[in-house]
Parts: structure tokens; C-alpha cells; sequence
């Protein structure tokens, strides 16, 4: 398996994005929404492909 197309290797992550998610959730109603839609947008990038990360995708560089 290549290393740079684990997406366990995003999931470490994790902890930072809960903290970004924590802040925008507490501070206001549109930051909590926007950060979903950013989410959905990460997600929806990394299931079709879009090299959003290049680092994902060596084979399409």
C-alpha cells in the first residue's frame, strides 16, 4: 500500500481538526457551518479524486 494514499495517515490528524471543529462550533453559528461544509467538501474531494492534497495523489503529478 502506498503510504502517501493511506487515508489512516490523514486520520492523525484528527486531534488538530476537533480543535479547529471545537472553536468554530463554540464562537458562532455560521463557523460551525462552514466548517461542515469544508468538511464535506474534504470529503468530497478525497472520494472523486480532485488532488486538493498533491500529496495524495504521486500517481496523477
Amino acid at each position: 500500500m502506498d503510504y502517501k494514499k493511506n487515508p489512516f495517515l490523514m486520520g492523525l490528524w484528527a486531534p488538530a481538526y476537533l480543535a479547529a471543529a471545537t472553536v468554530a462550533i463554540t464562537n458562532d453559528f455560521l463557523m460551525a457551518i462552514m466548517f461542515m461544509l469544508f468538511t464535506l467538501s474534504i470529503l468530497g474531494a478525497y472520494v472523486t479524486e480532485f488532488p486538493i492534497f498533491p500529496t495524495l495523489y504521486q500517481n496523477e503529478i
